[in-house]
């Protein structure tokens, strides 16, 4: 994940790097405000209709966001929810 802020907008991209999502590209779009980071995301292939949004606290002095998110998946055709922990140094697990 690689997001960049000017003020309090954020914007950015996630590329998947394991299951169905595997090299697939996101593009983030939200804000940073108090500590919270919301998000929403979208896939960059114009055909693809999977997408969502993420609710996400700043912690662990700065070395990690952990939050919530809620998406529609094409694989289930359902919207579901997920627990998020993105790691600023490294990774994201969804």
């Amino acid at each position: 994940m690689e997001i960049h802020r000017q003020g309090h907008h954020v914007e950015g991209t996630l590329t998947g790097v394991d299951g169905h999502d595997s090299g697939r590209v996101y593009l983030l779009d939200g804000s940073f405000k108090n500590l919270i980071l919301t998000l929403n995301w979208i896939p960059r292939e114009k055909t693809k209709l999977d997408r969502g949004a993420w609710v996400l606290k700043l912690k662990e002095n700065g070395n990690k966001f952990v939050g919530f998110g809620g998406y529609y998946s094409t694989k289930t055709e359902e919207v579901l929810s997920c627990e998020v922990v993105a790691n600023i140094k490294n990774q994201m697990r969804v």
